[in-house]
């Protein structure tokens, strides 16, 4: 339909059960035009929780604040779905914080709205989300944000021009 590239296709042909996740997928995103920042194993963002919880995940990269607030908050990975914007030391991505994105994993056929809620190293590029993006993505009890090498390599974010809102 040509709102995004499916990129498991096997020499052309998309096998039945494939192409009836596909058109699941389709459905969930919005009908306008998107762009696809990443495809792949995504890294995972603890940021803005509460690290003092019984509940935390362990992050050795861990901040208490994100890079956008909502209401005046920040934002809190273990409940809030955002993706890490690639900005820092400067934003030549063309999105900004607090627009939306999308989080599929094509694995599961799972997708979740996202809001562009955390800012990260331009050089680690797209492909870093909150660990609640995970929890709802098919990786329930996934607990620690250090190693992703059970998570499928299979996940896209694509980005819309338009804004968060809860």
């Amino acid at each position: 339909n040509g709102r995004h590239e499916y990129h498991d296709v096997n020499y052309g042909f998309i096998h039945k059960n494939e192409f009836e996740k596909y058109n699941s997928v389709i459905k969930k995103l919005p009908k306008k035009q998107g762009k696809s920042v990443y495809f792949g194993q995504p890294r995972i963002d603890t940021d803005g929780g509460d690290q003092s919880s019984k509940n935390a995940v362990p992050d050795a990269n861990h901040q208490d604040e994100t890079a956008h607030m909502i209401d005046g908050k920040y934002l809190d990975a273990y409940t809030i779905p955002y993706v890490v914007l690639p900005s820092i030391p400067r934003n030549t991505t063309g999105f900004e914080l607090g627009q939306t994105a999308y989080v599929i994993n094509w694995d599961t056929g799972d997708v979740i709205r996202c809001v562009i809620g955390d800012a990260g190293s331009v050089s680690n590029g797209w492909g870093e989300v909150s660990i609640y993006v995970l929890w709802q993505t098919g990786h329930k009890d996934h607990r620690t944000a250090n190693h992703a090498d059970k998570i499928g390599k299979h996940y896209e974010i694509i980005v819309y021009d338009d804004w968060w809102e809860r």
